[in-house]
């Protein structure tokens, strides 16, 4: 099956247009441009000993007890360190191996190729049936709230009761909240929730730390330690588990984050709006736009030096990120206005 072709491949962009000037402006993903400075914050030394010893129970005390003050939950014993929720996505399929998989549309690309690899029919809904229609029973239902690439809501009561209506007819709820740290009032996290939803968190989004690939998910009771079962000891590594650690207990800088992200979403809806182009959905961490011009306008920021996120399923579409800088906020309106 072919992969799926996701933002942050800058090096392919860069081949094929060698003249660009540079330095890229990478707008392709959906990560916080500004990451949280671990190199400042976290002891060399203490980073040195990560590496050079497997990951012990204490690395992960302290990175969980980290993550589940931060989000606030009730039942942090609910809650498992993984190596980026993409692990935890992929396992989906063996763990519902006689369900069917339903996905609103459109949503984050891998929750639908990882069932159809497992050779698993998914039926794709409006996001607007999912809380209308009737399923059958023995279904998982995974939606991504805020969704990528439109950043759509889902009402949280409103998920937990399509839950609670889920369980008796023994079917699941997966909820990716891969970019809810910026709509912390969204997340399910820090609810009372029925045991068949099961919760996916991410610190790459927010936190700009794409490459430690850490994340945490929320499962209850049998199926929760089916899926340690299969995740294995160490999956996280020891860096990973000592800088998450630290970046969750950041409060001061969390609130600034959440702040100056909502700032720069806003100047970015504003200048794309004032581009022309058509604002479809956003989240502070990113924009979908749509244009029938769409592929030009694409091209035409490639040779600026400027990589935004097309997709090869609606060619109409382009997803920006957030410029880090006011420099970089100017180029992109700058390369903009080229395309007029």
């Amino acid at each position: 099956m072919t992969a799926i072709r996701h933002g942050g491949e800058l090096s392919r962009i860069q081949v094929r247009y060698p003249e660009a000037p540079k330095p890229w402006l990478d707008l392709s993903t959906g990560l916080n441009p500004r990451p949280w400075p671990w190199q400042d914050n976290v002891s060399p030394n203490d980073i040195m000993a990560a590496t050079t010893y497997l990951p012990n129970q204490n690395g992960f005390n302290f990175c969980h007890d980290a993550w589940t003050g931060y989000l606030k939950t009730g039942t942090p014993d609910e809650w498992t360190l993984a190596a980026g929720s993409q692990a935890v996505i992929n396992l989906l399929p063996n763990l519902f191996p006689d369900y069917g998989v339903c996905l609103p549309d459109p949503t984050y690309g891998e929750h639908v190729r990882v069932w159809q690899k497992a050779g698993r029919p998914v039926s794709r809904i409006d996001a607007t049936e999912l809380f209308q229609r009737p399923f059958p029973a023995r279904q998982v239902l995974i939606v991504t709230n805020p969704n990528n690439p439109d950043g759509h809501l889902f009402d949280p009561d409103d998920l937990i009761a399509l839950a609670a209506r889920l369980r008796d007819q023994d079917s699941f709820l997966i909820v990716d909240e891969a970019f809810c740290d910026v709509l912390p009032e969204q997340s399910l996290a820090g609810r009372t929730l029925p045991s068949n939803i099961v919760l996916l968190r991410s610190l790459g989004k927010f936190f700009g730390l794409a490459g430690l690939r850490i994340g945490m998910f929320r499962a209850a009771g049998a199926l929760r330690e089916e899926m340690r079962d299969m995740l294995g000891p160490w999956q996280v590594n020891g860096p990973a588990l000592l800088i998450a650690g630290h970046a969750l207990r950041d409060e001061s800088w969390i609130v600034q984050t959440r702040q100056r992200l909502k700032q720069d979403g806003d100047r970015l809806r504003d200048i794309l709006s004032q581009a022309g182009l058509q604002i479809s959905g956003s989240t502070d961490l990113f924009c979908l736009t749509r244009s029938e011009e769409a592929a030009e306008i694409a091209e035409t920021l490639a040779r600026n030096g400027i990589y935004v996120r097309s997709f090869v399923e609606d060619d109409q579409y382009l997803r920006f990120g957030l410029p880090a800088t006011n420099d970089q906020f100017l180029r992109l309106e700058s390369a903009l206005d080229t395309c007029s």
